[in-house]
């Protein structure tokens, strides 16, 4: 084992854990600042090698004030993206002698983000004449709308909002349908007296 090698081998148990702990997805690499060499790589995804030239400044700029940089993004040598975050490592006294970076393969991530947008991704609302006579789907709506407005979900709504979204739902007209007030407590998780409870409150105010 060389000199190099030597001064972070407390640093090997733990790079090849992060190594373990990530595989194959993730490549670590312990650098030396001094002699600008690799001196340790795990889970090697970018065919470099031990005692390689770091080229450092290639990768990412070393303020003398920060400990960290990142995450920030490298292309990889066959294109896939890598999302990197590098750690100074000291010695005793505090000086800076390596660089610990972590190196994520995330072009497995954009295949998949690609197929969720292409599944999920609708090119226009219902159609008009598939929704104007449809009061529950326009209850939803305007439901979902009051929702966003308040930046809020169904299940942390208050008692106080929950008056507030059916006065909203009652500005909208949308309980002149004789089974709205049930849909409604169906959708509101409460009982359909509650909902006319509520409505008289809401129409009081």
């Amino acid at each position: 084992m060389s000199n190099i090698e030597q001064r972070y081998l407390h640093l090997f148990p733990v790079c090849e854990g992060i190594g373990a702990w990530l595989y194959p997805h993730a490549e670590i690499v312990l650098h030396d600042l001094e002699s600008d060499t690799i001196v340790r790589i795990w889970n090697n995804i970018s065919r470099r090698n031990i005692g390689d030239a770091s080229l450092i400044e290639e990768d990412v700029q070393l303020p003398k004030e920060a400990d960290i940089y990142g995450p920030y993004e490298k292309v990889n040598w066959d294109g896939r993206r890598l999302k990197c975050v590098s750690s100074v490592v000291k010695d005793n006294l505090g000086q800076r002698i390596g660089l610990l970076c972590l190196n994520l393969d995330i072009s497995s991530f954009d295949a998949l983000q690609g197929f969720i947008t292409s599944f999920t991704s609708v090119a226009s609302s219902m159609p008009p004449v598939l929704s104007k006579r449809d009061w529950r789907e326009q209850i939803n709506e305007v439901l979902h709308l009051f929702l966003k407005e308040k930046n809020a979900t169904l299940e942390v709504l208050a008692r106080s909002q929950k008056i507030a979204a059916i006065q909203f739902l009652d500005e909208h007209n949308l309980f002149a349908t004789r089974n709205a007030a049930q849909h409604v407590a169906n959708v509101l998780g409460v009982s359909r007296a509650t909902i006319y409870n509520w409505l008289n409150k809401a129409r009081q105010k």
